[in-house]
């Protein structure tokens, strides 16, 4: 069954999921992770079948070998069943038929010869959906956003069922056609580095958000195991992949020569084949590393480990190919880090997601063979940090990129939108109404503090349906006494509530971490779920954080954790839990007709008088924009004297404002203000302001940049900062207003797909 995010082979078994794959060439030496993750999916019980376009050209690895027999190989066909197939599916299903060819052919392509492939791949995808008729499918799930996501999306169209896409690297950026229609089709989109994720994710202006998920490739660390005794002191620099331009041989070469010229003495070992084997090699006589450098050809896995098992550092200095061609994050360096070895790598790509510098590897500037033989001699003469490095490598690959944990969020993608889309076949699964129907019989919403506290939960249970919340507060004094009070009485009271409702799921906002305790042991005694709601700060101090043993226990134990970015996403997934990023919800307000204002331009700021808000640069800003009125909002007992007494004619202190008079506040302005301090941080009052069509000013963090990506100035904490954005945001202010209302409807989209996604885990948890 599916327990705390994750799925076991019984809960597979149960929901029959039938599964397709579809990619360009399979089995190759240089796809071992799809092979991995093809393997645990069936291990699991998932019936999966493989069409590949074409057979291999290349020797495989003794473990490859038996896939072939267990592979639909689509190329060469024979002429008499293509011309069967497109006559079968003009004859039976003219409609789907000619509607994805016009579709397709009317899209906008780079080159009519890129048109004419395009014609080329329906064909071959009408061949796909022909071969396939009879094999039970959920789904088709095309690795490559390539020819392989034409075949799929077409094959998806003729045979009724839902396609989805795993993007890597040059399939996005080399040449790519058809990706923003490839995307639209999808039903989810799986890429292997947050690089690609935020690429993706930009297309088509933003509205593929919510499609877009970086799962990462995983390991079998398990059967990586580093070499004992360590290798000898003979040093081995050893380089694995493709010889191709983006992997950076050539800088390598050049790197070894100055290591040579400065008396180093050690071998390198590049294993791999390619179209650039005789231009190295002539680099190699050019240089005079005859006797020093090797170029291994291709190797079998086995022989491969057996090489990092050697090797004293490894390196892979990847570079941007001419062609756009690049790297995501190569499984190679997964695979060195797992043998506990030091890596040496490029600020490239989604490198830097798993080489973090200085800690488990060195990384330098892409195309500069000097930095790479400075960072390769500073770890050939440093055997202790080879040794620290290596640990902390083989460290992070168990963290972020272990096999079972990302496969198990591919699994649950599979599972999500299958259960969002199906009513086919006698399905026991509830519909996204059903599951709204039981929550809102079944579930309760729990909160630790005032109703100010939880706007969001607020909006949460009445989007979801949930008619039960709770506020459970006592007082607001400080003190180890008033909290070892308010605290007693806050969980006796929770545990009252609990127990006298029996609810099945309990949605629990953090922090404070005593609340989700409360909720953690009611649901491990009664056996019932839960699901935190992580607000930022409770993943950022360390108070609500301590213990972490039992910070992860919980984690692990609940359906989901909602998050708001990528960064407590990962941190929640290396602690073995399952994490929803739940960036905004957006809805509507109950509030009066308007606010009364004194004219001129008005920004409201949202503000709670906290340590993170810049207000004291607000208000220096605010004495330079005379015509400029701020109203501030918060409790004014918590503000310093000083801020109140020197604050300009100008600035409008509001005090706390009840529900309807602040959302008519933030209404009735021209634009709201949300700042910070503080990165990873999203800010309530910027998402209200969306919901409310109102264009935003907001603090220039990466994770406020991407999810207000338009009808926001973003700006630096800092008084002419402040200053400059308000001004930009006056002078612009038509432009962004259209703006806001065009992410106010991507946003609405996005939350559609997100509740059906988040509708499913919980169908999935409670079935």
């Amino acid at each position: 069954m599916m327990e705390n995010g994750f799925v076991g082979k019984s809960n597979v078994m149960k929901e029959n999921l039938n599964l397709i794959y579809i990619i360009g060439t399979y089995p190759k030496l240089t796809t071992t992770f799809i092979d991995r993750e093809i393997s645990l999916l069936r291990k699991w019980g998932v019936n999966l079948h493989i069409l590949s376009i074409k057979h291999p050209d290349t020797r495989l690895s003794p473990e490859q070998d038996s896939l072939l027999e267990d592979i639909i190989y689509m190329l060469p066909p024979s002429w008499l069943s293509l011309i069967g197939a497109h006559f079968r599916f003009v004859s039976l299903h003219p409609l789907a038929y000619w509607r994805t060819l016009f579709y397709l052919l009317t899209r906008s392509h780079p080159s009519v010869y890129s048109r004419f492939k395009t014609f080329l791949h329906f064909g071959q995808g009408v061949y796909a959906a022909h071969l396939l008729r009879h094999q039970p499918c959920d789904q088709i799930h095309a690795h490559f956003i390539d020819r392989a996501a034409t075949v799929a999306l077409v094959a998806g169209r003729l045979m009724n069922v839902p396609y989805s896409v795993t993007a890597h690297a040059s399939d996005i950026y080399v040449n790519p056609i058809l990706l923003p229609e490839k995307l639209s089709e999808a039903k989810f989109v799986a890429t292997c580095t947050g690089f690609n994720e935020h690429h993706l994710a930009q297309q088509g202006e933003g509205l593929f958000n919510h499609k877009v998920n970086c799962i990462y490739h995983g390991l079998e660390i398990s059967k990586y195991q580093p070499a004992v005794p360590p290798p000898p002191e003979k040093k081995l620099i050893l380089g694995v992949g493709q010889l191709r331009e983006k992997k950076g041989f050539s800088y390598l070469l050049k790197a070894c020569q100055r290591l040579v010229a400065q008396g180093y003495e050690f071998k390198c070992h590049i294993a791999g084949e390619g179209p650039l084997r005789r231009t190295l090699e002539a680099q190699i006589c050019e240089l005079s590393l005859n006797d020093t450098v090797t170029l291994c050809g291709a190797l079998s896995h086995s022989d491969v480990i057996e090489k990092y098992r050697q090797a004293t550092v490894f390196v892979l200095p990847a570079v941007l190919g001419a062609d756009g061609d690049r790297d995501g994050i190569p499984n190679v360096i997964l695979e060195a880090m797992a043998m506990q070895l030091p890596v040496v790598s490029t600020q490239h790509s989604g490198i830097p997601e798993v080489v973090e510098d200085g800690l488990n590897g060195l990384l330098v500037p892409p195309a500069d063979d000097k930095a790479l033989a400075d960072a390769l001699a500073r770890l050939l003469d440093s055997p202790d940090e080879r040794r620290q490095m290596g640990l902390k490598g083989r460290q992070t690959v168990n963290r972020k990129f272990d096999l079972e944990r990302n496969v198990k969020r591919l699994f649950a993608e599979f599972m999500a939108r299958r259960q969002s889309d199906s009513t086919r076949g006698e399905t026991k699964e509830k519909s996204m109404n059903q599951t709204k129907d039981y929550l809102s019989k079944h579930a309760l919403f729990l909160v630790w503090g005032p109703p100010l506290y939880g706007p969001r939960s607020k909006v949460l249970t009445r989007e979801l349906g949930i008619n039960s919340l709770h506020f459970v507060y006592s007082t607001s004094r400080r003190g180890f006494w008033a909290a070892f009070t308010k605290y007693t009485y806050q969980t006796l009271k929770t545990l009252k509530i609990l127990f006298q409702e029996r609810p099945h799921v309990v949605f629990v906002q953090n922090p404070p971490s005593f609340a989700v305790l409360c909720v953690f042991l009611y649901c491990q005694l009664t056996q019932n779920k839960f699901i935190v709601d992580a607000h930022s700060d409770a993943l950022q101090s360390w108070y609500w954080l301590w213990p972490k043993w039992l910070t992860r226990l919980w984690a692990r134990a609940a359906i989901t954790t909602l998050v708001t970015n990528e960064h407590f996403r990962d941190m929640i997934q290396s602690w073995g839990g399952d994490a929803f990023i739940l960036r905004d919800i957006p809805t509507s307000f109950d509030k009066q007709d308007s606010y009364p204002m004194n004219g001129g331009f008005n920004v409201t700021v949202v503000n709670t008088f906290s340590g993170d808000e810049p207000l004291s640069e607000v208000l220096e800003a605010s004495k330079e924009l005379s015509n400029v009125h701020f109203y501030v909002t918060g409790k004014l007992e918590r503000a310093r004297p000083q801020i109140l007494n020197q604050a300009p004619a100008n600035v409008h202190f509001t005090g706390f404002l009840p529900d309807k008079a602040y959302y008519a506040l933030l209404n009735t302005s021209h634009t709201v203000m949300c700042l910070t301090t503080r990165n990873h941080t999203m800010q309530r009052g910027a998402c209200e302001a969306l919901s409310l069509g109102k264009p935003i000013i907001t603090s220039d963090w990466p994770l406020l940049r991407e999810y207000f990506h338009q009808g926001t100035v973003h700006v630096p904490n800092t008084q002419e900062g402040i200053r400059q954005g308000v001004q930009k945001m006056m002078t612009r202010y038509t432009e962004y207003q259209s703006d806001i209302r065009d992410l106010q409807i991507a946003q609405r989209r996005e939350w559609e797909m997100k509740v059906k996604t988040l509708m499913g885990l919980i169908n999935n948890a409670v079935s």
